[in-house]
């Protein structure tokens, strides 16, 4: 089951969802790793971003669909023990250098591929994790604010502008307001996650940018 795509509309997903964030938290190994399956059926740490990111995203979402923020609390220290592992082992420069999964649903240029060979339509792993970690922040920001941990919110702050900044100098061209390959992915990342320098918002994105 795809980790992102739980439902939210009956009453059994709250407690189907919290179960499911204490079997990730269950999961998780000494240093901090998610495990890709969770329930673990399979020992599989991969040290990366986008499927990890549905421990926070989940957390979220219950707080926001049912207002409730037990999620948040409770599993608040294990998603700070991740954040930080992650900073220690995947970042380089402020950028997140590793990604396992990547866009891996992204329709192929032909109907009898299960993947892309086509190295244009197939959106860089590094940018996708590092816009992710860096859209994290922002959560691990208001579940500090939630959880009384306000002495973690500066290092949150202070690591998001930095990441902001080494992302748009890596991956955006300002000559043609693009994200590295251009790819549908790569730009409305950036604009969605809020990376998109603040002078540039108003720059039309020509139809190039989302062929």
């Amino acid at each position: 089951r795809d980790l992102h795509s739980f439902p939210t509309r009956r009453s059994s997903d709250l407690f189907v969802n919290n179960k499911w964030l204490q079997d990730v938290e269950d999961a998780m190994s000494p240093e901090g790793s998610i495990s890709v399956v969770s329930p673990s059926y399979w020992t599989i740490y991969n040290d990366d971003v986008t499927w990890p990111a549905a421990f926070f995203t989940v957390a979220d979402m219950l707080h926001h669909q049912y207002g409730d923020d037990q999620a948040i609390r409770l599993h608040y220290p294990a998603m700070k023990k991740w954040m930080r592992h992650m900073e220690s082992t995947a970042m380089k420069d402020n950028i997140i250098t590793k990604d396992t999964y990547g866009d891996w649903c992204m329709p192929p240029e032909s109907p009898e591929l299960i993947h892309s060979a086509d190295p244009s339509r197939i959106t860089n792993g590094s940018l996708m994790s590092t816009a992710l970690y860096y859209d994290l922040l922002r959560l691990m920001t208001e579940f500090a604010s939630i959880c009384g941990q306000s002495a973690d919110i500066p290092h949150y702050k202070e690591l998001a502008t930095k990441m902001k900044e080494a992302y748009n100098t890596k991956f955006f061209d300002p000559i043609t307001t693009q994200y590295d390959n251009n790819t549908v992915t790569a730009n409305l990342l950036s604009l969605r996650l809020g990376l998109v320098p603040q002078d540039r918002k108003s720059t039309r994105l020509n139809s190039s940018h989302l062929r």
